[in-house]
Order: structure tokens, then sequence, then C-alpha cells
């Protein structure tokens, strides 16, 4: 592959990071000469609505993003704003400043959150239950808040005042250097304010969003279980995503306290967290433009339907929800979006990287196949040794007391009839499942009881059965998150992708192209270069040349041997063109026992095996 295949993805990147800088000054300058036009009245309403922005940011960053459905949104945001008038009217006074009283509003929503995401994504809580369960938390705080009326329910001089809310929190001073004197922000100095802070935050989550840490959220997002296979430690990140929109909703709720000196356990509702789910779902729920423009319209839409006396706001809105996800699902500003790239396209005759011919991986790894990577090849494999191994479902055993070694290099076959254990076999020797019994060791050292993350970076690589990639990522974008994951050196990584690109035959505007819009046969090939990715010492493929031809099942065998000159390749596989080809020993699995082991011309005359195979009683 020619070298300006990844400089041409770097650029690509730089550009985002370009155009993203430039949408900010843009934004502030828009700011800067509403601030100077707009009249007092309207800039009071468009402040609230700037904080309302600074809120839908965060959720376009954990749920469009990472992929985290989360109503704990309100409930950060709520706390921030009674943390921020707690600080502020018990200690304003003294400091002079309400400035780090906002610093100590996103402070307790940063603990609340590593507390909460500690609990959910650690103890792997489903997706549905997190939003049930963070959607708990927040109606838990807007009782608790509504509870505390009696005036004895106070911090220091800050009263919490139960349903009526806490009044008389300080506006947002900032404190003048080398003075004692401060200046308190209204009208247009704190729409100026928050403008710039909504703008500055959209730019700083676009600029994580793109990079290293961001790419490996998106991906866990896309399919958190290949994640956890390469070894990525999922719930970590998680728990980082989670605390960043935690500590951007924190920002915006203590900008609310300090916008309209009050704060009440409305904050809290249900109202509020479907209201914010109707902002992010209207503008895009991964476009930080959108989370502007879905406040912006909503916001006038109600305000307008609230002028006319009515109460049907609420019908209004679910009315506009259902539109938006029947008509236009990805949102107004994503679909406006796309709409212009096809009329663009149109215009000047352009074909999308869809329209391209589908670059056959094959024809180019024929050219380089006496020649793995070198970036790819690890300098020696590691010995793989199960005894007694064993595992049962509902009182079904899947594996029986199963001992097998495979030495440091060669290819290996794992063969049996559907039920037989073998990809169970596979599972238990990455970690995904758990052994019951038995022991399995990895280059002399116990892992039996190690975690599939450990194991994936400590040399064990596994293509499962079932494809497994980041679909809505690119070509590219998959190398790359694999062999990240593995080095944690984003150059490193970017070399290995060039590598892979190469070899795998994608270059220009192919390597962009989203994994899921490629054929079967080269999605197997993606997903097994992912797996090399990764350097492995011991190398797992389930059913490799499912959905290939001939032609690529043969190539499939001469990359196996190639490689299994360095590692060990255990294979199962039900091609027995594929088993002889390879002339690799074999393993035949049945019931979960092994029931022979030997050369395919011996396994084809076992007896045990041909009444297995022909139901021979």
């Amino acid at each position: 592959m020619e070298k300006n295949t990844v400089t041409g993805i770097s650029r690509f990147r730089d550009s985002r990071r370009y155009q993203a800088w430039i949408l900010a000054a843009l934004g502030v300058g828009a700011v800067a000469v509403t601030g100077l036009l707009g009249n007092p009245f309207q800039l009071q309403q468009w402040s609230q609505w700037l904080v309302f922005c600074i809120l839908a940011v965060s959720f376009v960053w954990v749920w469009g993003h990472g992929g985290i459905f989360s109503f704990a949104q309100v409930a950060f945001f709520g706390v921030g704003a009674y943390s921020y008038g707690i600080f502020a009217i018990n200690l304003s006074g003294a400091t002079g400043e309400t400035v780090s009283a906002i610093l100590f509003g996103v402070l307790a929503a940063v603990v609340l959150a590593v507390l909460l995401g500690y609990f959910l994504f650690y103890g792997r809580v489903a997706d549905v239950f997190v939003a049930i369960a963070t959607l708990a938390v927040s109606l838990v705080f807007g009782t608790l808040m509504t509870g505390t009326a009696d005036s004895r329910f106070r911090v220091g001089d800050a009263v919490l005042g139960g349903f009526n809310g806490m009044t008389g929190i300080p506006p947002l001073m900032v404190g003048i250097p080398g003075t004692e004197a401060s200046v308190s922000l209204f009208g247009t100095e704190f729409f100026v304010v928050a403008g710039i802070a909504a703008v500055a935050i959209a730019l700083v989550v676009a600029l994580v969003r793109d990079s290293s840490f961001g790419r490996i959220v998106g991906a866990i997002r896309e399919n958190e279980s290949r994640a956890y296979l390469l070894g990525i430690p999922v719930p970590f990140y998680k728990v980082c995503t989670f605390t960043i929109s935690a500590a951007i909703a924190g920002l915006a709720g203590s900008l609310y306290a300090a916008w309209g000196n009050f704060v009440d356990p409305t904050v809290f509702d249900l109202q509020m967290a479907t209201l914010l789910a109707v902002w992010v779902f209207a503008g895009g729920r991964a476009s930080l433009i959108g989370a502007f423009v879905g406040v912006f319209v909503i916001q006038a839409i109600s305000d307008a339907i609230a002028t006319t006396g009515t109460t049907i706001t609420p019908l209004i809105l679910g009315a506009i929800l259902i539109a938006v996800v029947l008509v236009i699902p990805l949102g107004i500003v994503p679909t406006f979006m796309d709409w212009g790239r096809k009329l663009s396209a149109r215009r000047s005759g352009e074909t999308g990287a869809g329209d391209e011919p589908e670059p056959g991986a094959g024809g180019s790894l024929k050219k380089n196949i006496d020649r793995l990577p070198a970036s790819i090849v690890p300098e020696k494999g590691m010995a793989v040794a199960v005894e007694g191994l064993g595992i049962s479902f509902g009182g079904i055993t899947a594996v029986d007391k199963v001992t097998i070694d495979f030495p440091t290099s060669g290819v290996h076959c794992l063969l049996g009839p559907n039920g037989a254990g073998k990809s169970t076999l596979f599972k238990l020797l990455v970690g995904l499942y758990k052994a019951q019994l038995g022991e399995i060791r990895v280059g002399g050292q116990t892992v039996t009881n190690t975690s599939a993350s450990w194991r994936a970076r400590n040399g064990i690589s596994i293509k499962s059965q079932v494809l497994s990639l980041f679909p809505r990522l690119s070509i590219s974008e998959n190398l790359w998150i694999a062999a990240y994951a593995k080095s944690g050196d984003p150059r490193d990584a970017t070399a290995v992708t060039e590598d892979l690109l190469g070899w795998l035959g994608y270059d220009g505007r192919r390597a962009q192209a989203r994994a899921d819009t490629i054929a079967h046969g080269n999605q197997q090939w993606l997903d097994i270069a992912m797996a090399l990715s990764q350097r492995p010492q011991v190398l797992l493929l389930d059913e490799p040349t499912a959905g290939m031809g001939r032609e690529e099942t043969a190539l499939m065998v001469s990359v196996a041997q190639r490689i299994g000159e360095k590692i060990p390749v255990i294979i199962v596989e039900h091609d027995m063109d594929f088993v002889r080809a390879s002339g690799a020993p074999v393993v035949v699995l049945h019931q979960g026992r092994v029931l022979a082991t030997g050369t395919l011309d011996q396994i084809r005359q076992n007896p045990e095996v041909l009444n297995v195979y022909l139901g021979r009683a």
C-alpha cells in the first residue's frame, strides 16, 4: 500500500479538528454579536437555553458517542445546582466570587458519577437496567429534596427549602485580580459567559471524541464484546465516559442556579429527563451542533405554546418526538447534512466510497502472502495446555474434562459435529467463560481465573465464530482500535494499521468505508486482521473460512500456515478441504469430550468418529 493511505487518514482527522475549531470560532463570534445587538429580555431567556445546551452536550457525549443511555444527567445537573447554591450562599461573602462554587458543583457531580458508575459498570449492569437505575437515582434525589421543606433542613446558611426550592443564591461573581472587589454578571454579561462556556464545552467534547480515548469509547459503543476481547478495560472507559458527562452536566447545573438565583426539586423530575431526551433526539443524538439546535427549536416551540395559555405542551413535544423518530430518525442536523452531501455529490457527479469496486482482499493477499506484515509478526508463540477442563450449563455438560496440549507453533484443527463443545472450549481459553473444572496454562503460566481482557493483553487473540467488528466504524478505524488496544501507542497503532491495510488491499477512500458495507468474505479477512493486529502469541480462529469461496479458502490455508511457523494457530473448522490442505493434526470433540486425535487420514478411518458423523449405532 502506498504511504499516503494512512497519511490521508491522518489528514482526514486533522481536517475534522480544524473544522471544529472553525465552528467554535464562529460560535463565539455569534455569541458576541448577539450579546451586543439582542434585547435584555431575550438575552435573559437565551442565557437559560445556553445552559440547557451544555446539559444537552453532556447527553450527546454519554449517549450519542458513548452509547450509555443515562437519565442520571438530570441528577448531575440538579446536584451541581444545589451544590453551587450551598457553597455560594455560605462562602461567597468571604471569597468575593462564585467561580469556586461552580467548581464545587462540578466536583459534587463527578463524585456522584464515580460512585454510581463504579457499581453500574464494574457490576456489568445491562444497558436497559442502566437507564432504569439512573432514572431511579434522579427521582430519589427529587423526592429527598422535596422532603426538606422544614427550615431545619439547611447546610450552614443555605436553607434547602423543600418543594419551594432554595432561594437567595448569589449570581455569578468574578473577582477582580489585585483587588478585593468583584463583578456580578447579569443580563448580557451572563449571556456571553454562558455562550462562550457552551461553545468551549462543545469544542472540548469534539476534540476528546476524536482523540485516542474517544475512539476507544466509540468502539465500545459499537461492539462492547469485541472491545473486551481485544483487551480493552471496558468498565474503566465507561466510568470515565460517565464521569466526563457528569462534570459537564454539573457545570450546567451550577450555571443554572447562578442564572436564576434559585433551584428547586423539579430539576430532578421525569419531565426534565424527558425534555433532555427530546432536545437530543430532535437535534441528533450524535451531533454537537444538534444539541444547540434541539434546545433552541424545542424551547422556542414550548415557549410559543405557553403564551397561548394552554397546557398541551407535553402532548406537542411528544408528537414532535414521534415525528422525529419516524421521519428523520437521525435528527435535524444529521439529516440536513446528509441531504446536503447527497445533493453536492449529485451536482458534481461524484460517487461515494460504496460505489467504488470492492477491492477483493484476496487479490492483494496473493501478492503479499509470503510476507506477513513485519509489524504484526510475534517473536515466538506460547504453548497452550488444558487439563481436565470442564463447564456445564443448566445440568448439560458442554466441555467434559478435556485434556489437550498445543505446542509453541503449528496449525491445529478442532473438529466435531455441532454442539460438540468446540466454540465453548474457545470461550474457556479466552476467558469469556470461567472453567468450573480443570486448569488452563499458557506459556507455562496458569491463566484459569484471569479475565478475557487480561488474556488478550497477554498474547491470546481470537477471531470468533460470528463476525465481530465495529460495524459503523471505518475499516481503518477497526484495525487501529485493535492495534491500539494492544500497544496503547497511537503511532504504533497507526503503523500496524498501515501495514494491514496494505496487506488486505485497501487504500485511498476505500480504507474509510464502514466495515458493515464490505462483502462478507472481506469482513472475515478484516476480522482476522484485527486479531493479528494484536501480535498474538496464541491465535484462535473459529470457522475462519465461513462465507469464503474456494480460492479464498486456499488462501486462508496459506495464511494460517505462515502464521503457524511462529505461533500456535488453533482452528475450529468444518471444511474438510481446508483441514486436508493445512496438513494440521486434528482433535475431534464429541459431546464435550475428546473423541480422537491424529492426522486427518487417521481420523477418517477411526470407527468411533465414523459412528458419530454417520449416525451409526
